[in-house]
């Protein structure tokens, strides 16, 4: 292996020198982002001599799902990414690529200074020109390179300038690294959000791709913290784990990966039992290969690549976080295959994941709605677990939730004294509502007094039941205060409602 790793870093250079100005679709992949955090990329998956003329060659890429206009219903699935689908390369270095209509979209790798050619037709005649206005030295991914700056100008039939979007935008070419500041070619000429190179695997420069066993290769001694909320008018559900890796042990295919915890959980619930916790060791076990749930984690950004149950993920968003880690998003079962449509449509109710290098899963995040009776109502559900705190080594980041196990769990007992509450679902009301209390024992007696804005007294009873069901009983619209008394005036609550 190092003798491959050194006879590679000999050939290199000559490698790069070769490709001069024409390192665009370089083997492996080139990640470009955007100034909302958004990724493409292109991933050379195949190389191919052009019948009839052996010294041009056609690159080709993957589909991706994306809408090429907001109004669409529809995701379009025959499309490439930022470079496209297809890229065609000519013996003279001139590359042409392709955008949604069909378009021919050209550039002159081996331009000179003040060079310019036709870069696109546009309708009546018109067209877009490219000039090299500037030959300089500039920075790559942090390394020092040649780069030819490409300015364009619309013009029309009599070579007039006229006005265009793309007027005065330009792409930046670096001459071993491919195109280091371009546009969606794609949606070319109309998108003019910018795509700017963040890394390469051919050479290896900036941020580089990150494998499901990266994710998940943690080492002993290792320490997570995590808090999770459940939460809506039926509920809340508050849980801080702290997870401590005692051992990791890989299976001899190498598809395995088993981890022994130490873990702690303290968990807060509304309706009770309100506090529990649980210390104990388990064992994690994670299928690194063939395991369905991470079918997309190789994927490339918007990369179109259905499931068996006809759904289909996303991945679109790629930044740093964690001290710099690389961090993925991904958008579970995003779109769906509808057979009244017969394409591929937006899933309302999809929930994301968040992985960062060496730190497993960081982030899920699901917002929907639930159907419950009586009374027959829609509520919003929404859950949120994510990595608080972690020491790798040395390294750390977050705030903990405890200096230890015992210390989280160990105050079990002081936290029984739950701190009064009420929920009143749903609010505002129509007819009736549910008034649960928190922070009283089961058959307490409460009072519940409603006083309407000018402060007088519009309504008052006593019950046992908790939760309480409070009819409307002729009261009408507008605000109100609810106090509920109970525990021998120990418990003293007050919020609003809304008759409506």
């Amino acid at each position: 292996m190092k003798s491959l790793t050194f006879l590679w870093l000999v050939l290199l250079p000559l490698f790069l020198e070769a490709q001069s100005w024409q390192n665009i679709c370089s083997p492996g992949i080139t990640l470009y982002g955007d100034p909302n955090n958004n990724l493409s990329s292109f991933r050379l998956d195949s190389k191919e001599v052009v019948p009839g003329n052996p010294t041009d060659s056609i690159f080709k890429s993957y589909l991706t799902l994306r809408k090429l206009s907001a109004t669409q219903v529809c995701y379009d699935t025959a499309f490439g990414s930022v470079l496209g689908e297809k890229v065609y390369k000519k013996a003279n270095g001139t590359f042409i690529f392709f955008n949604h209509l069909g378009d021919s979209v050209f550039l002159i790798t081996d331009a000179v200074l003040f060079q310019s050619w036709r870069m696109i037709s546009l309708p009546n005649s018109d067209y877009l020109l490219a000039t090299v206005s500037e030959i300089k030295n500039d920075s790559v991914c942090g390394l020092p390179d040649q780069v030819k700056v490409i300015t364009i100008q619309a013009k029309n039939a009599a070579t007039q300038n006229i006005y265009h979007i793309f007027n005065n935008k330009q792409i930046v070419l670096s001459k071993h690294y491919g195109l280091t500041h371009v546009f969606d070619l794609v949606l070319f000429p109309t998108d003019t959000v910018p795509k700017i190179l963040i890394g390469k695997s051919t050479p290896q420069i900036g941020l580089q791709d990150f494998s499901i066993q990266d994710t998940y290769n943690y080492n002993v001694g290792d320490e997570f913290h995590t808090h999770y909320y459940w939460g809506g008018s039926l509920g809340l559900r508050d849980t801080k784990t702290i997870n401590i890796i005692l051992s990791k042990n890989v299976s001899l295919t190498g598809d395995t990966v088993i981890y022994s915890k130490e873990r702690c959980i303290l968990e807060f619930n509304v309706p009770p039992p309100y506090y529990s916790t649980k210390h104990d060791t388990i064992n994690d076990t994670i299928i690194l290969h063939n395991n369905l749930f991470y079918f997309s984690f190789d994927k490339q950004p918007l990369e179109f690549s259905p499931k068996p149950s006809n759904y289909c993920d996303l991945y679109q968003k790629f930044s740093k976080s964690f001290n710099d880690r690389p961090k993925k998003r991904f958008y579970i079962d995003y779109v769906n295959h509808s057979s009244s449509s017969n394409c591929w449509v937006y899933n309302i109710n999809y929930p994301f994941y968040d992985y960062a290098d060496g730190l497993g899963q960081t982030r899920y995040f699901n917002q929907y709605l639930y159907y419950t009776e009586p009374p027959p109502q829609w509520i919003t559900i929404t859950q949120d677990w994510q990595i608080v705190y972690f020491r790798k080594g040395s390294e750390t980041w977050g705030t903990p939730l405890a200096t230890d196990c015992a210390t989280l769990v160990g105050i079990n007992e002081k936290l029984d004294a739950i701190i009064p509450g009420i929920t009143i679902s749903p609010n505002p009301i129509i007819s009736h509502a549910e008034i649960k209390v928190t922070g009283i024992n089961q058959g307490k007696s409460i009072e519940i007094i409603l006083f309407d804005c000018f402060g007088r007294e519009v309504y008052r009873k006593v019950s046992d039941s908790n939760p309480y069901i409070f009819n409307r009983e002729g009261l009408p619209k507008g605000f109100y205060i609810i106090k509920v008394i109970g525990n021998s005036n120990k418990l003293n609550i007050t919020s609003k409602i809304i008759l409506y």
